[in-house]
């Protein structure tokens, strides 16, 4: 019987925090555990490898005296997520989402985007879709787009994206058209 030797190579970019979210970056580490059968006592060697200097500079020195090898993997992944994403003050994050307004030049869909990205530690739970639909209306750019919304009965966020991201593209649609006559 013949053993096939695998082509692939175990390959994981380090952690930046610039770049994305530890938790998601430890997310991508665990999958390519899965994918590469890394068994659970290697996990700890990959992790301090992988993470990258600096995250493990930070590690270091939130563990001194002790050493990260003497750590289990477990401790040493909750340690650095308590490090890199603390648990969020609700009100200060409530404050951000309804702080945001829609930017010059930022299309209905990056807004809308922005908006369900900030609101994703405001605790609004069932009134979610009704906090995005309301800051969505009430911050954009457009007044034109806004009244239109503030005018339609029933509106839900859905419809309300709708309608705004189709006015936005015959806007844009009749600027080009005007600059070719």
């Amino acid at each position: 019987m013949s053993t096939q030797v695998s082509t692939f190579q175990f390959s994981v970019e380090p952690f930046n925090q610039t770049a994305t979210k530890w938790s998601r970056w430890v997310k991508r580490l665990e999958g390519a555990y899965k994918v590469f059968k890394i068994p659970e006592e290697m996990k700890l060697p990959y992790l301090l490898h992988y993470m990258g200097s600096e995250a493990y500079d930070t590690l270091c020195d939130k563990l001194a005296p002790e050493v990260p090898e003497d750590k289990s993997y477990e401790d040493t992944v909750k340690l650095m997520d308590s490090f890199y994403n603390p648990a969020p003050i609700e009100v200060a994050e409530i404050f951000r989402f309804q702080s945001k307004r829609q930017a010059e030049g930022e299309s209905i869909q990056e807004y809308l985007h922005s908006l369900q990205k900030l609101a994703i530690n405001c605790n609004f739970s069932t009134y979610l879709k009704s906090a995005i639909r309301n800051q969505f209306v009430f911050s954009l750019q457009s007044e034109r787009i806004q009244a239109r919304l503030l005018e339609t009965k029933g509106l839900d966020l859905d419809r309300a994206v709708e309608v705004a991201a189709s006015i936005e593209t015959s806007e844009k649609d009749s600027k080009s058209v005007i600059r070719l006559v």
